[in-house]
């Protein structure tokens, strides 16, 4: 799962939303260097990780993009299924996306020495971009696309992808609402461990 989905099936306190978050901004991270809080939270990533990648409907949602992105389907699925997330978000949250997305900004803000130094350089950008809420529509994952891009080794185009997500939406669709309940009920396991 992406940041919208790490976010939303953490514990909502300030070390678990962080954890979270740090899971995808670790590179070269010692562990033992966290907040035990801040530890426990991106364990709780790691997790979700291990449970979403092994399971049979994200693996044929990848096999969607596979063809044309190879090891990029997986963070290609991840961000449909965060778009899918933040389109429907007032199904699973009494809270406005925009309200939830202040209040994680608000967080990383107001606990900044507990960043790792990736996601400490990279708060501002979450804030100023609004990736959070980027994800409901087209132009905004075409941004965060962008994004990646820039970052890739092979300069890979990954904005073509939204032509796949949007073929294949209606079963992309399907598999996201029948995995996400699944991983709303496996995730309390992994915060109760």
């Amino acid at each position: 799962m992406n940041w919208l989905a790490h976010l939303y099936l953490a514990e909502d306190t300030p070390h678990a939303w962080i954890g979270n978050l740090v899971g995808d901004f670790a590179r070269g991270l010692d562990p033992a260097t966290l907040h035990p809080l801040v530890r426990a939270g991106l364990d709780h990533h790691r997790a979700i990780d291990r449970f979403t990648d092994a399971h049979p409907l994200h693996r044929a949602s990848r096999a969607r993009f596979a063809k044309h992105f190879r090891h990029f389907a997986g963070v290609l699925v991840d961000l449909s299924y965060d778009h899918f997330l933040a389109r429907a978000w007032e199904r699973w949250s009494s809270e406005p996306l925009e309200h939830f997305a202040a209040r994680v900004h608000r967080v990383l803000f107001d606990h900044e020495p507990l960043l790792s130094p990736e996601l400490r350089e990279a708060a501002p950008h979450l804030q100023r971009q609004q990736w959070l809420l980027s994800y409901r529509d087209d132009a905004g994952l075409s941004r965060v696309l962008r994004g990646i891009e820039s970052r890739t080794r092979h300069r890979m185009e990954l904005v073509p992808a939204l032509e796949i997500l949007n073929s294949e939406r209606a079963a992309l669709q399907a598999e996201f609402d029948t995995f996400f309940p699944a991983l709303v009920t496996a995730q309390k396991r992994f915060q109760a461990l």
